[in-house]
Formats: structure tokens, C-alpha cells, sequence
């Protein structure tokens, strides 16, 4: 599938399409968490080109990267608004002696 009708000039508009169709991708996929390579296979965008802007919207905050990196746990992406709450560990007391009251 390819997002784009025709190839866009390369200028400064193509590069900022390309920030534009990963985070077009990763907003789609919402609520799932995609992989490197889902990711990739969705945007339709060179590989040099998509890990260099995949790594500066991961730099600016704009993505956020979930899971640990092996195989059984790949890392996945997501919208930093979407991001998986990080409960600490009084809020998961707090929750447990409130699921018992």
C-alpha cells in the first residue's frame, strides 16, 4: 500500500512528509503497538531514510519506545500521549487494598 500518490521532491516538504507518514502510521495502529518493521511496512519509506527519522522523532519526544528489545519482547512504538501509564509502586498498593474494601 503505498500512502502517496506521487514521489514527493526532495526538499525540506518531503522530509517533514516523512515524519508526517510515521506518525500517521503509529496513530493508525492505535491501540496496538507496532514494531520496527510493522512500522516500516506501513509508512512504505526506504529504510536509511525511515530509521533516521524514526530515530530523530524518538530523540524530540514525539514517539516513545515500549518493551525491552529481545525476541520475546521486541521494542514497539507509540504516540508519547499514548504511552502505557507507569503506576508507582504506592499506586499499585493503593489500588490492591482498594479492590479489597
Amino acid at each position: 500500500m503505498n500512502v502517496l500518490k506521487k514521489p514527493l521532491q526532495r526538499n525540506s516538504v518531503r522530509i517533514f512528509n516523512h515524519q508526517h507518514i510515521i506518525m500517521d502510521a503509529v496513530r493508525s495502529a492505535y491501540p496496538y503497538y507496532l514494531t520496527k518493521e510493522e512500522l516500516r511496512g506501513l509508512s512504505q519509506i526506504r529504510k536509511k531514510i525511515f530509521l533516521k527519522k524514526l530515530q530523530f522523532l524518538l530523540k524530540i519526544g514525539a514517539l516513545v519506545r515500549i518493551g525491552k528489545g529481545i525476541k520475546a519482547n521486541p521494542f514497539r512504538y507509540c504516540l508519547a500521549e499514548h504511552q502505557p501509564r507507569q503506576d508507582s509502586i504506592a499506586e499499585k498498593r493503593l489500588r490492591i487494598l482498594l479492590t479489597f474494601c
